[in-house]
């Protein structure tokens, strides 16, 4: 009973296989046919504008990142002057209250 149960399961798997292997064959060939000149050409210029288009938002990207950087080194700058003149008025607070 238990053999005969590993024999279907054995036979099924089997079947499978040989059903992927069919499928595997079959696209196999559909990728052997030949390629029309006209659909290589028009491939190929959508796969070149494809690539230019990703050039163009890479360098705008690129851009906006450098923007980024800059705003943020701007506030840092701000942020810092702000620390130095408030560390500055806390001293001549200081020196007005204790002398």
């Amino acid at each position: 009973e238990v053999a005969e149960g590993e024999a279907v399961a054995m036979a099924e798997r089997e079947a499978q296989w040989e059903e992927q292997r069919q499928q595997k064959k079959s696209r196999t060939c559909a990728t052997k046919q030949p390629v029309e000149p006209r659909a290589l050409a028009r491939a190929f210029d959508a796969l070149k504008n494809q690539v230019d288009a990703l050039k163009e938002e890479n360098r705008q990207l690129r851009q906006e990142n450098r923007d980024r950087d800059r705003e943020i080194a701007d506030q840092r700058d701000r942020f810092e002057n702000l620390v130095a003149r408030t560390e500055a008025l806390q001293r001549e607070r200081d020196t007005l209250l204790y002398n």
